[in-house]
């Protein structure tokens, strides 16, 4: 019984670790899977055996361009998102239950505080199991999430009367971990990304 006593609260933790950092690594792998695949094309395309293609295809483009006096690049091709054109086309979800209830109303006007605006755009309930006030929550930042942003992030949190369990920051991402109410906060995001993870669970109380 004792040993039940203080073993289930770790595996919480842990549960709570690995799905945190299962999205995190999620996302790294696909960054990095797009910039193989980039590096890869252009390696191709200077290559030796390519050179005479690349060549031929500049010609062609941009005589197709004096023809019919369009600009480069053609319309439609896609151009990096501002993060107020991000920001904009984030859709809020609806419905949720207690735990997108509960982060929009305690967790959001924290974000807004420090990032000029944020949007509940995803979350997963009922994580571990432990009910569907607990789980995880995405939220879209009005900016990108920068180095000095854990800081303001802790000090928001401490004034709104969480209590900072840990924080730190480590190969560009930030982790704040803040407790309330009998209630374990897990903040997460990346260095220049509008996302921020908050998971959210509450510790089991045991008798003596």
């Amino acid at each position: 019984m004792e040993k039940n006593k203080y073993l289930t609260p770790i595996i919480v933790v842990i549960a709570v670790i690995v799905v945190v950092g299962g999205y995190f690594a999620w996302q790294r792998y696909q960054r990095e899977r797009a910039v193989r695949q980039l590096v890869g094309d252009l390696g191709n395309a200077f290559s030796g055996k390519n050179a005479g293609d690349l060549a031929k295809l500049a010609e062609e483009a941009s005589k197709f361009a004096g023809e019919t006096g369009n600009n480069w690049p053609p319309e439609g091709a896609q151009e990096e998102q501002s993060p107020a054109d991000v920001y904009g086309g984030a859709e809020e979800v609806g419905g949720g239950g207690a735990l997108v209830d509960k982060a929009n109303s305690e967790i959001k006007p924290i974000l807004a505080e420090v990032f000029g605006g944020a949007k509940l755009t995803g979350f997963f309930s009922n994580i571990t199991g432990m009910g569907d006030d607990s789980g995880s929550v995405t939220f879209t930042l009005k900016r990108v999430f920068a180095s000095g942003d854990a800081n303001k992030l802790t000090s928001a949190l401490t004034s709104n009367g969480y209590s900072i369990t840990s924080s730190g920051q480590s190969d560009g991402s930030a982790t704040i971990l803040a407790s309330k109410n009998g209630e374990q906060h897990t903040f997460s995001a990346d260095n220049d990304s509008q996302e921020l993870v908050v998971v959210v669970f509450k510790m089991p109380s045991f008798g003596n």
